[in-house]
C-alpha cells in the first residue's frame, strides 16, 4: 500500500483507505494568521535563548584578558574586560553580565575576593554568577573565596576548553 498525502482537507483518522489499498493522510487546515503568528514566535523564541550572553573578565594581566576575550567571542559570547577590580565593579553595574570571571590577586586597589562579596551584597547584581580564576592553590585561599560568594574557582593555568566548560554550566 502507498501512502498519499492531500493537502487541504481536514484531518479525518476514520476514513479507510480508496480500493487501491492507498492510505490518505489529510493534514489539518492552518489558516494563513496562525502560521504568521507561529513563525514569529519562533524567531522571537530563538532570538532570546541564542543571542550573545555578556561575560565580564576582570584579571590584572593583560594576555590573559587578550587571549580569553578573543576565545570567548570565537566561542559566540560578548565580552567585556577589566584589569582591575574598581573598572571591573562600574561595569558590572552598567552591563549586568551574564557571568564574571574574576582574579583574586590585583596590583593595586580592592582584590576579585572583595570585589565578589560587593557584587554579592548589591541586590541588582547578586543573581550574577562569579568564578573566580586564581593561580593560588592555597586551602586559605580557596576557602577566602568560597566564602566571599563565589560560585566555582578555577586554578590557573586553565586551557580555553577548560574554562568553556565551566562558563557553559552557569551561562546557557
Amino acid at each position: 500500500c502507498k501512502t498519499r498525502l492531500q493537502p487541504g482537507k481536514n484531518l479525518n483518522p476514520n476514513r479507510q483507505p480508496t480500493s487501491n489499498c492507498q492510505k490518505v493522510i489529510y493534514p489539518p487546515k492552518v489558516s494563513a494568521p496562525l502560521s504568521i503568528f507561529a513563525l514569529a514566535v519562533f524567531i522571537i523564541y530563538n532570538i532570546i535563548n541564542y543571542m550573545n550572553r555578556k561575560i565580564l573578565l576582570i584579571d590584572d594581566v593583560v594576555s590573559i584578558l587578550t587571549v580569553f576575550s578573543y576565545s570567548l567571542k570565537q566561542a559566540g559570547y560578548d565580552v567585556y574586560t577589566a584589569d582591575n577590580c574598581t573598572d571591573g565593579y562600574k561595569l558590572v553595574t552598567e552591563i549586568l553580565p551574564d557571568l564574571i570571571i574574576i582574579d583574586n590577586k590585583m596590583p593595586t586597589g580592592i582584590s576579585g575576593w572583595e570585589t565578589t562579596k560587593t557584587i554579592k551584597s548589591n541586590p541588582i547584581t547578586r543573581h550574577i554568577p562569579i568564578v573566580g580564576f586564581t593561580a593560588y592553590t592555597g586551602k586559605n585561599e580557596i576557602a577566602n573565596g568560597m566564602r566571599s560568594g563565589l560560585d566555582e574557582i578555577v586554578l590557573k593555568p586553565v586551557y580555553i576548553d577548560e574554562l568553556l566548560t565551566v562558563i557553559r554550566k552557569y551561562v546557557r
